[in-house]
């Protein structure tokens, strides 16, 4: 995780955009908001220097697009691939990888896999 500092000024950058409103970036008028409550306006922060505690890696079980996500989606939705609509497949879950593997080996949908392999016809 990262140190309280970093973590700080990542917040304060945040606000000083929420306070400056849409369209400015990192423009004179944020830097200056930005000083104006104590962050670093020079800062730019990528996910090497911001880690998150949790990343979920999900794939296409039809055309292996991945992508990855540092939360699961609200109950009752599903990440899908922007290529074909197919609903992407947590890698790390045994049970899903149980229906990619299904659903790559008879072709099918994942709601006939998701069925065939809990018995329920």
């Amino acid at each position: 995780m990262n140190q309280t500092p970093e973590v700080k000024d990542v917040i304060l950058h945040e606000i000083a955009h929420a306070l400056v409103g849409p369209n400015h970036g990192h423009d004179s008028e944020w830097q200056a908001k930005a000083v104006s409550i104590g962050a670093s306006p020079n800062k730019y922060y990528d996910s090497e220097t911001v880690k998150l505690a949790n990343l979920y890696d999900f794939s296409c079980p039809k055309c292996a697009f991945k992508y990855r996500a540092n939360r699961m989606p609200p109950k009752n939705r599903r990440y899908v691939c922007r290529h074909d609509l197919t609903p992407l497949i947590l890698d790390n879950d045994p049970q899903e990888q149980a229906i990619k593997q299904f659903m790559l080996t008879h072709g099918c949908s994942r709601e006939k896999a998701e069925q065939a392999l809990t018995g329920d016809f």
